[in-house]
């Protein structure tokens, strides 16, 4: 399922993405103007298999896609 939600959403599946998504990339080094800007439109949608994880982010107003992944 493909979900939908604004920056201002904060529901608990968003807040686990954004955390989610905003500790890998601090973890990576990635620079700020690189990553997602959670304060838009955007949609998600997880894939779980086993231990890994993939969050697919997309921002349809930038159309900007973004796939964070934890493969452990």
């Amino acid at each position: 399922m493909i979900e939908q939600y604004s920056g201002d959403a904060l529901q608990d599946d968003e807040r686990n993405i954004k955390e989610y998504v905003e500790d890998t990339l601090l973890r990576l080094d990635v620079p700020e103007d690189k990553a997602p800007d959670f304060n838009g439109v955007y949609q998600w949608q997880e894939f779980n298999y086993e231990s890994d994880r993939l969050i697919v982010l997309y921002f349809p107003n930038k159309k900007i896609c973004y796939f964070v992944e934890d493969l452990r």
